[in-house]
């Protein structure tokens, strides 16, 4: 169950378990007002509430944060441990791939999942951003299954044809570890997270879900151009976002 980990936002006031980030003064913004205030979620910067408010106030359009706070070793637990300068995030490669075990990584993703709603431990009203069909028809917006949903995570330092790599492994529900991608080889990634193990004693890991079962607005239109709208559900492959703090 989630609901001890339900937090109150500092801009709508309500309590929701939707909340996708932390201000630098401390303040938990839920998701519902993260998307009426940004347009885009791929760059880190930290805003006090304050300027936050003042944002909204100029309808002013301000980067989004995106920044939880969570232990290594737990899928919810909040924890800050912050010796990074700044946050760092990462797009997994190697996901459609068969993992060290030799099992095919997307299948092992959904038994994760269903695991994860099995033993309680994902809830109906966390997926979807907690968003109904009429929310999203009414915002026009597209949301995934397990959107901002985050999950625990470890990473190992390894070799790869006598390469460096770094293995990244998802949390199961029973507190084991399954290897699920790697950090992306592309612009020196490795090392960089390499180069951070090797420097920090203490880090925060994060991981998303990205991709699998979306849901989106559409539209059409008859012959007298009368309009109706509808959600449409669609399935990605899933993919997987890391941050590190």
């Amino acid at each position: 169950m989630l609901n001890k980990y339900i937090k109150q936002c500092a801009v709508c006031n309500k309590s929701t378990l939707k909340f996708l980030m932390i201000t630098k003064d401390g303040n938990y913004i839920c998701n519902k007002c993260k998307n009426e205030i940004y347009k885009y979620n791929d760059k880190l910067y930290s805003y006090s509430i304050e300027e936050l408010k003042e944002s909204i106030k100029n309808q002013t359009n301000v980067e989004n944060t995106k920044h939880l706070n969570s232990s290594e070793n737990s899928i919810i637990e909040n924890k800050v441990i912050s010796p990074l300068l700044h946050t760092k995030n990462y797009k997994l490669s190697g996901v459609t791939f068969q993992n060290e075990e030799g099992k095919d990584i997307q299948e092992e993703i959904k038994k994760i999942l269903r695991e994860y709603v099995s033993n309680g431990l994902i809830e109906k009203d966390d997926m979807f951003c907690g968003y109904t069909n009429s929310d999203i028809k009414d915002m026009d917006i597209i949301v995934s299954q397990y959107e901002d949903i985050p999950f625990g995570c470890k990473l190992k330092k390894d070799t790869f044809e006598d390469k460096p790599c770094v293995k990244v492994y998802i949390k199961r529900a029973d507190d084991t570890y399954t290897h699920i991608g790697y950090i992306p080889k592309k612009n020196k990634q490795i090392q960089e997270v390499i180069d951070i193990l090797n420097t920090y004693d203490s880090i925060t890991l994060i991981l998303y879900i990205t991709g699998g079962k979306m849901k989106r607005c559409r539209v059409e239109t008859d012959d007298e151009y009368n309009e109706k709208f509808y959600v449409e559900t669609i399935d990605l492959t899933y993919g997987f976002e890391l941050f590190i703090e």
